[in-house]
């Protein structure tokens, strides 16, 4: 979610209209196979498909889907502080394994 958002930062700051755009991203590299020395194949992108081109195409249209409006909020608001977006529960099971906080409490008296 954290790569869909930065991916889509130029859109939504009216630089380009769409990720393929803009030459500084990863979009044209991961979706449209143009070569960057700057990016390599990470396990994610790696585990979309067994071939460059299945790669290319999921990337792509993983991008191209739509996301609700309260979802980037819900994006800003967790990614800001670098909390998990998650229901509370898986927030707590990965809170071990980071070792950080993850799930806030309330603030204020009781």
């Amino acid at each position: 979610m954290c790569s869909w958002y930065i991916e889509l930062d130029p859109v939504r700051a009216g630089l380009v209209t769409h990720p393929k755009e803009y030459r500084r991203g990863s979009y044209q590299y991961r979706a449209l196979g143009i070569s960057d020395r700057l990016l390599d194949d990470d396990p994610w992108y790696a585990g979309l498909g067994t071939t460059a081109e299945e790669r290319r195409q999921k990337y792509g249209a993983w991008i191209d889907s739509q996301i609700g409006d309260g979802e980037w909020e819900e994006i800003r608001q967790s990614t800001q502080p670098g909390r998990l977006i998650g229901w509370e529960t898986f927030q707590k099971q990965v809170e071990p394994m980071t070792g950080r906080r993850l799930v806030g409490e309330a603030r204020g008296r009781p």
